[in-house]
């Protein structure tokens, strides 16, 4: 499986937003649709929801791209004072340059700029997925006639289909409105804390909720980044605590026990 990630990762990514957004077929052909505008709407509709996932997360990094050389200043001075700290802990003036040099401001830009290319670089991969998406759509406006043969000759496999979309569906939702929540906490508490675009930051937050083990410290780094430099280290690290105590509680305490029950499993 490691050796096709490549492959993998893509199928089983359409196949879970099409398995979630494909209630929606059915409920356009029980108003009365013919099924070619349905299936038509139904692609449209997952073509949306990846479009918006991935919008944000580039629209975050380019704010934060094009936010960061308004800040050239007060990273020079977080530099200075930086150096000024080590220089009473006794490092030498040599090794200070060392690391001033490794610590410049336009290095610094420089890395987010390519952190934003990178990301827009990766956007040509969306062809393949959305190719995936196109394919599984059309399927999937046959699969209740499928489903219903499959029922008369093999009825536990298609208990197990059954199973295993409503889990897929129920997981999705869970995780929706506990990203929706801990978007929301950490959008108005960024507000009231004074750290830029925190309603941008918020629907990161959201977003990056679908992406497991490493969406968390996605989200973190821009409005931290931005704490340090408009409110020094006290908002910075103000910013991580609350990031860290606010997705704890929600995504590692409460959420396992509504996703547990939500697709039958034990979290104990």
């Amino acid at each position: 499986i490691r050796a096709a990630a490549w492959l993998v990762a893509p199928v089983f990514l359409a196949l879970v937003i099409v398995i979630t957004v494909h209630p929606v077929h059915a409920r356009l052909r029980a108003r009365g649709l013919p099924a070619w505008a349905a299936t038509i709407l139904l692609v449209l509709a997952v073509y949306g929801v990846l479009l918006v996932l991935a919008g944000v997360v580039v629209v975050s990094v380019a704010r934060l791209a094009t936010l960061l050389p308004s800040y050239a200043a007060e990273v020079n001075a977080l530099l200075a004072s930086a150096t000024a700290e080590l220089a009473r802990f006794g490092v030498g003036a040599e090794q200070l340059r060392e690391i001033a040099g490794t610590l410049n401001y336009g290095r610094l830009v420089g890395i987010v700029s390519g952190l934003l290319l990178g990301i827009t670089s990766l956007l040509g991969n969306l062809v393949f997925l959305l190719s995936l998406l196109l394919f599984l759509s059309i399927e999937a406006s046959g699969a209740g006639t499928r489903h219903a043969l499959l029922a008369r000759d093999r009825a536990p496999i298609a208990d197990a289909f059954t199973g295993f979309t409503r889990a897929t569906r129920r997981y999705m939702g869970v995780n929706t409105v506990f990203g929706l929540l801990t978007g929301l906490v950490d959008a108005v508490v960024l507000a009231l804390m004074g750290v830029p675009l925190a309603v941008l930051w918020g629907l990161l937050v959201f977003i990056t909720n679908y992406i497991p083990y490493i969406g968390f410290w996605i989200a973190l780094v821009p409005p931290v980044l931005l704490a340090l430099l408009t409110g020094g280290w006290g908002l910075a690290i103000g910013v991580f605590v609350l990031f860290t105590v606010v997705n704890f509680v929600l995504t590692s305490v409460i959420q396992p026990k509504y996703v547990g029950d939500a697709v039958g499993i034990s979290v104990s």
